[in-house]
């Protein structure tokens, strides 16, 4: 299984140089099952995002994200198709819309399993073996992704064995074997991720943040689901799921790649086309809302204390967008350039932007001076909201978001999950495009009203020994 995790639109731009292949990213994005990035998603190796093999044409990928899309309707899927000349690796992402809206707390967890056997474990027509193999002469590699605002299965393979990668996409996702082995593979799998959290501070401090800032909302069940949940799904109850949100109103396929739109709706059409209609519309879900600051102080005897303070932010949707991507980044390099550089407070000083189907901004910590390293970060946040924030070096901080922005999409998974992510959160696959123009034009005054609006109140969690918290500090308005 293949987990792909989608990435909060800053985890790029918060480039979290302080901790290579951040912990804390790896973490956060673990402990929200996956609720990471906006725009593109990121797959591990294994699941085959590669570059373009060959000759590398930049440039075919590098064009105006709306140039060469097409957007059809196959028999009642909605299919978005972005031909990109010259470039030999296809890549498919069939999402099914719902997330934390396909299942509550009895059942979470459960479609992220049945997606990840379903994709290892063969069809009904192809034992695992065998569609292992076939999948290995091919060349071609199929993986799974669920958070908590959608699900899907990803193919990619190259464009002269594309027709027969897509059918095994197709095959795994209508036709599941769903063997007993794999099954149980899957399981502990999923069991050793959320054993994990357990174990690692990071992990652990995300966790219990996500728990706090959405209790009672639905995004406390999370795509991961739980021990006790994991441990009495059966066979049965992946299927019947699986059943579930195969119907037409769920599904949009995203397919990048030199490929000929028309041919692939062709496809599409012969593959989902006799599946139920459904009922499925996508309806916004209720933000959290706090009216004072809170804090929680888990008692861990660790060397260093942790620290995250999170904050509702704008998600896809919103016109605030641009100026909350442009802020949290330039937050980020001045804590860096405040707490590390200049105080050596901290390794790990971080802000960032989580735009899922519910934004979220934090800021992040590790220290051994908490209450010292906490008051420089609130200093350097209450100062950007006061306007005090140098205009040269803002627009630095947009390009180098566009820098590692662009750079994400130089692969049909990148662009894929980019064209996804914006149509299935968005609303409008085109609001890609438009957050690159957004941007480049965000002003300090946007910078500072964005962070007067979201970042107060802040849910603090904290990881360490209580007695050397100041909560005063914490909790101040």
């Amino acid at each position: 299984m293949c987990l792909a995790a989608a990435r909060p639109v800053l985890d790029l731009a918060t480039a979290k140089r302080a901790k290579p292949k951040s912990e804390w990213a790896a973490a956060r994005s673990f402990a929200r099952g996956g609720r990471r990035w906006a725009a593109i998603f990121v797959l591990s190796a294994a699941c085959a995002t590669a570059r373009p093999a060959g000759p590398r044409r930049a440039e075919d990928l590098a064009r105006p994200l709306e140039e060469g899309v097409a957007v059809l309707d196959a028999a009642g899927v909605r299919l978005i198709v972005k031909r990109v000349p010259h470039v030999k690796l296809v890549t498919a992402q069939l999402y099914f819309q719902g997330g934390v809206r396909n299942w509550t707390a009895a059942d979470a967890g459960v479609e992220r399993l049945a997606l990840a056997t379903a994709v290892a474990g063969g069809t009904e027509t192809l034992p695992k073996e065998a569609f292992q193999q076939r999948l290995e002469r091919l060349g071609s590699r199929l993986g799974s992704f669920a958070n908590d605002d959608y699900s899907g299965a990803q193919a990619t393979g190259l464009r002269e064995r594309w027709r027969p990668t897509f059918d095994l996409l197709a095959g795994a996702v209508l036709h599941p074997a769903l063997p007993g082995g794999e099954i149980e593979r899957q399981r502990q799998l999923q069991l050793s991720a959320l054993r994990q959290e357990m174990e690692e501070p990071d992990a652990l401090l995300a966790k219990l943040s996500h728990e706090r800032v959405y209790r009672g909302l639905p995004y406390e069940n999370r795509a991961i689901g739980t021990v006790e949940n994991l441990a009495r799904f059966t066979r049965a109850d992946l299927a019947r799921h699986l059943t579930a949100i195969r119907e037409k109103s769920r599904l949009l396929l995203v397919v990048v790649g030199d490929v000929d739109p028309k041919e692939i709706a062709s496809w599409a059409r012969g593959a989902f086309g006799s599946l139920p209609e459904g009922a499925y519309r996508p309806a916004p879900l209720a933000p959290p809302v706090f009216h004072a600051p809170a804090l929680t102080v888990v008692s861990v005897p660790l060397p260093t204390t942790y620290v995250l303070a999170a904050f509702p932010a704008p998600s896809w949707r919103s016109h605030d967008l641009p100026a909350a991507i442009v802020a949290m980044s330039a937050l980020r390099e001045k804590l860096f350039e405040e707490v590390r550089t200049k105080r050596n407070l901290s390794y790990a000083p971080a802000a960032g932007l989580d735009t899922s189907g519910l934004g979220e901004g934090f800021l992040y910590v590790t220290a051994e001076q908490p209450n010292t390293t906490m008051s420089v970060m609130l200093d350097v946040l209450h100062a950007f909201q006061q306007g005090r924030i140098d205009a040269t070096a803002l627009a630095g901080d947009e390009r180098i978001f566009l820098t590692h922005f662009l750079m994400g999409d130089e692969t049909t998974g990148g662009l894929a999950s980019l064209l996804g992510r914006a149509e299935v959160l968005g609303g409008d696959w085109r609001i890609a495009g438009r957050l690159i123009d957004g941007v480049k034009n965000v002003k300090p005054a946007q910078v500072s009203a964005f962070l007067k609006t979201y970042a107060k109140d802040l849910q603090t969690t904290i990881l360490g020994d209580p007695a050397r918290i100041d909560r005063g500090l914490f909790t101040a308005t």
